[in-house]
């Protein structure tokens, strides 16, 4: 009789975690998958599916979808399936007790910081936004607390000197789906270490909110370029032009060498083609951006079509 594992996850961070899975035990293991429910999207509000839902129908998976994680919407599916192992990455719900301590092989979940740092819900968007020189993976025992479980494997995974969310995000990824299938290996053995996380040393990624995506000039360049490949590309870090409020997005940029002096920060300079905007030290140079209800742009084309002028300020 095959071992049954339930895997439990939404969005694309979790669908390298499965696909390598599927691939490595598709054969020693009866799969079922958990996700969120179908979501409204764009204009018209289309139904659409997240990722992982669409990764398990096109491989014949079985896929639930409760509308609740109480035991009056899924403890019947759980007691159905009676999974010997549950693995969790980025599900978005907090899974109830009943849950938790439901399968033998445990249920342990994909959390991409070095744990205890970054417990949340940001934690690669964090990492990028303080500027921190490595991340990595724990895959950690579920407990009730937010990731506040025994650690069983953790990885280092350096930073790149422009490294953004959106790049930091599918190293991870493929990093935690190597991992899960070295976890899933060492349970089968019984060659499972745990340990326990240090509180003492925690430190917490809040979700992303508008607020957080503001962009603010008068702090030193390199602290601005973090934040704002800290949430590249998505969401986006935003600031306005001042004169007419216009929005825009910022995607890209790079240090450059060029002291503001008395230069109010947010200033903009147009300068050998480069967008160069003034902080607290030097200015930045803005590779690519966005505005609102436009395409994302380099820097020239947009200089190009007269949407930003010199002596323009930038604010939050």
């Amino acid at each position: 009789m095959k071992n049954k594992l339930m895997f439990m996850g939404t969005p694309d961070f979790a669908v390298y975690a499965l696909d390598a899975l599927w691939k490595a035990f598709q054969d020693r293991f009866e799969f079922a998958v958990v996700t969120m429910p179908d979501k409204p999207v764009g204009r018209h509000w289309k139904l659409c599916p997240p990722p992982v839902k669409t990764f398990a129908l096109a491989h014949g998976i079985p896929c639930h979808q409760p509308e609740s994680l109480k035991r009056d919407c899924f403890e019947s599916i759980l007691h159905a399936f009676q999974p010997d192992c549950i693995v969790v990455a980025a599900f978005g719900r907090i899974l109830p007790a009943y849950i938790l301590e439901y399968p033998r092989y445990l249920c342990v979940n994909i959390h991409a910081s070095l744990l205890p740092a970054y417990r949340g819900a940001s934690p690669i968007h964090t990492a990028v936004m303080n500027g921190e020189k490595e991340s990595g993976i724990t895959i950690m025992k579920m407990a009730k607390g937010l990731d506040t479980g025994d650690i069983i494997l953790q990885k280092k995974l350096p930073l790149e000197p422009h490294e953004t969310v959106g790049s930091l995000h599918d190293k991870l990824a493929i990093l935690g789906g190597k991992m899960i299938v070295e976890y899933v290996n060492k349970a089968l053995h019984g060659n499972i270490t745990l340990s326990p996380q240090e509180d003492a040393i925690s430190s917490y990624a809040a979700k992303i909110d508008n607020q957080t995506r503001k962009i603010y000039f008068d702090r030193p360049a390199e602290q601005v370029m973090w934040h704002i490949h800290g949430l590249s590309p998505f969401p986006g870090a935003m600031c306005r032009v001042e004169s007419d409020g216009r929005q825009l997005k910022l995607y890209e940029c790079r240090l450059t060498s060029v002291p503001t002096k008395e230069t109010k920060p947010g200033t903009v300079l147009l300068q050998d083609k480069q967008i160069l905007i003034a902080c607290q030290d030097v200015f930045l140079s803005v590779l690519s951006l966005q505005e609102q209800g436009g395409k994302r742009m380099d820097a020239f084309p947009y200089i190009n079509g007269r949407k930003i002028a010199n002596g323009d300020v930038l604010i939050p």
